[in-house]
C-alpha cells in the first residue's frame, strides 16, 4: 500500500466517522467495524487492479471508471469467478459509493453533498439497490425452503434440558460442586453457554463468547472495555461493552434471570479460581469460555461450531449457530405472546394523539434496563418450564380443558397411520407443535422425547386426555400399568 493510499483511507475514515459532517448528508457517523469492512472491500478492488496489471499504483481515482468497476470487477471477477452472492456484491458496490461520495465532497465546494447529482454515484446506487432486492428475494426463498426443516425453539430448550440433567448428575457426585473436576467443569460450561442463549433473548456471538471470566465491581465495570458480569442494585447484569446493529452501537446492559438455579448458580461456580484453572489449563486469557486446549474462543466460527455441537448432540440437528437461535426465539415469541399489550400500546398512542414511536422514545420514561426485563422474564419462564420443568397452575395437566396444556402427553396417528404419543410444545391458532415420544432403549415402559421429530398437528388430530395413565419420570414419561404396548393405543377420537 502506497503513502497515497494511506492518506486516502485516513481521509475516508475521518469523513465517515466524525459526528457532524454536512457534506456527508443525513447519514449517521459509522463505527470502526463498519469502516473496517468498507476498507477491506476497497482494498479488494485496488488489489485486483494491481494483480491484473491494469494499474501499478492503484488509488481512489480508479473508482471513477465505473464501467471498469461494474463490468470487469463486479461482473467478471466477483460474480463469475468468485461466485459471490447478490448481498455480498451489493456490499462491494456500497464501498465504491463511499469512495465516490468522499471524492465528490473533497472536490466540491458545496456545503452539503447531493449524491444523486453525481451521475456515477446515481448509477452505482441503482445497481446496488437491484442487488439488494435480489438478495432479499433469495433470503425469502431460503426461509420458505427451510421453514419445515429448521429448528424450533422448543427443540433448543429440550437440548438444554438434557444438558442440565447431565450437569445435575455430575453435580451430585462432586458433593454439590465442592469437589470440582474437569469433566464437571466442561459439562457446566456447556450448560452455561447454551443457557445464556436460551434463558434470556439470544445475543450475538461475540457478546457471550468474549465475556470475562470474573465478576467486575461497579467501578471496574464503568471503565472496562470488555464484555463482563457485574452486580447492579443487587442483580447480576451482563454488560456488553461493544455491540453493533444496523442503527446503533456502543455499550449495553441486560439483567440475568433472578432465579439463580437458571443460570447464576452455575455461572458463579464457573468463575471460581479452581474451575478457571481446570478449564484454562494455564492460559491466562481471562475469558469465561475455554476451548478443549484452554484457549479462548477468539474465532466466531469456532464458537458457532461449539454451540452447534452441544445442541446437535441432544437434538440431532446440525449447524445451529447464534443467528439460528435468534430466529428460532423470535418466531417462538411472535407465536406465543398475546397481542393485547400491543393493542393497548396503540390505543394509548391514539388517545394521546401521538405515534407509537414518539410514545416509546419520548414519553416513556422507563429505563432502558427495565424495558428489557419483560423480555428476560419471558425467555426465562419458557426456559424454566422446558429445562427445569417448573410447573405453574396454568401448565398442569388438566383433563377439564378443551385444549391440551403445554407438556401434556397426547395421542395421534403418525405418517404410517400407526398410533403414537407426543409431548405438546406450543399451541397456536388451530395448530399444535408436538415432539414425538419414543420408547427408551434402556427401559421399555418409559417414553422419552425424540428432539429430532417435531410435528405440526391440528388440534382435531390429537387425542387428549389419553386413555392411559402416565407420569413424568426422569428423562421421559412412565407408562401406567394399564398400558401393554404402544401399538395398542386406542384413545378417544
Amino acid at each position: 500500500m502506497t503513502p497515497l493510499n494511506h492518506n486516502e483511507f485516513h481521509g475516508l475514515r475521518t469523513f465517515f466517522s466524525v459526528p457532524y459532517e454536512p457534506r456527508r448528508g443525513n447519514n449517521r457517523p459509522r463505527n470502526e467495524q463498519t469502516i473496517a469492512k468498507s476498507r477491506e472491500r476497497i482494498c479488494g478492488f485496488l488489489g485486483w487492479l494491481k494483480q491484473s496489471g491494469r494499474e501499478t499504483k492503484p488509488s481512489f481515482v480508479n473508482f471513477e471508471d465505473i464501467h471498469l468497476f461494474l463490468d470487469k470487477y463486479v461482473e467478471g471477477y466477483l460474480r463469475s469467478i468468485r461466485g459471490l452472492s447478490h448481498g455480498s456484491i451489493g456490499n462491494h458496490i456500497t464501498a465504491a459509493i463511499d469512495v465516490l461520495k468522499y471524492r465528490t465532497a473533497q472536490a466540491s465546494g458545496a456545503a452539503k453533498l447531493n449524491p444523486k447529482a453525481n451521475m456515477k454515484i446515481a448509477r452505482l446506487m441503482r445497481t446496488r439497490n437491484q442487488e439488494q432486492t435480489l438478495a432479499e428475494r433469495e433470503r425469502n426463498e431460503t426461509r420458505q425452503d427451510n421453514a419445515s426443516s429448521g429448528i424450533v425453539w422448543e427443540q433448543v430448550l429440550e437440548a438444554v434440558r438434557r444438558q442440565r440433567l447431565v450437569v445435575v448428575e455430575l453435580w451430585e457426585q462432586s458433593n454439590e460442586g465442592k469437589e470440582p473436576n474437569y469433566k464437571l467443569a466442561i459439562e457446566v460450561q456447556h450448560y452455561v453457554a447454551v443457557a445464556f442463549y436460551t434463558c434470556m433473548p439470544p445475543g450475538r456471538s461475540k457478546e457471550i463468547r468474549l465475556l470475562l471470566g470474573r465478576n467486575l465491581s461497579e467501578s471496574e465495570s464503568q471503565e472496562s472495555m470488555n464484555n463482563h458480569i457485574t452486580v447492579l442494585q443487587g442483580r447480576h447484569v451482563a454488560v456488553i461493552s461493544d455491540y453493533k446493529n444496523k442503527q446503533r452501537w456502543g455499550r449495553d446492559t441486560i439483567e440475568l434471570p433472578t432465579d439463580k438455579n437458571v443460570l447464576v448458580k452455575h455461572l458463579q461456580w464457573l468463575m471460581t479460581p479452581a474451575v478457571r484453572h481446570l478449564l484454562a489449563r494455564g492460559d491466562n486469557h481471562g475469558f469465561l469460555f475455554c476451548r478443549r486446549n484452554g484457549s479462548s474462543f477468539a474465532d466466531a466460527s469456532a464458537w458457532t461450531a461449539y454451540l452447534s455441537g452441544i445442541i446437535g448432540k441432544h437434538t440431532g440437528v446440525a449447524g445451529v449457530g447464534t443467528n439460528t437461535l435468534r430466529h428460532a426465539f423470535t418466531t417462538f415469541m411472535e407465536t406465543s405472546v398475546d397481542d393485547d399489550h400491543l393493542r393497548l400500546r396503540e390505543s394509548v398512542g391514539r388517545a394521546m394523539r401521538h405515534t407509537n414511536r414518539i410514545q416509546q422514545n419520548v414519553y416513556n420514561d422507563v429505563s432502558n434496563l427495565e424495558r428489557k426485563r419483560k423480555a428476560v422474564e419471558f425467555a426465562s419462564s419458557a426456559f424454566k418450564k422446558a429445562v427445569i420443568e417448573v410447573e405453574s397452575d396454568e401448565d398442569a395437566v388438566a383433563p377439564v380443558r378443551v385444549n391440551p396444556p403445554i407438556r401434556a402427553v397426547v395421542g395421534f396417528k403418525d405418517e404410517r397411520e400407526a398410533a403414537a404419543f407426543g409431548k405438546v410444545l406450543r399451541i397456536t391458532t388451530g395448530d399444535v407443535l408436538v415432539m414425538v415420544l419414543r420408547r427408551s432403549p434402556s427401559t421399555s415402559d418409559v417414553l422419552i422425547p425424540d428432539a429430532t421429530k417435531v410435528l405440526r398437528k391440528s388440534i382435531a388430530e390429537l387425542t387428549w386426555p389419553i386413555d392411559y395413565d402416565y407420569k413424568a419420570s426422569g428423562e421421559g414419561y412412565l407408562l401406567g400399568p394399564n398400558v401393554v404396548a404402544i401399538e395398542g393405543f386406542s384413545g378417544r377420537p
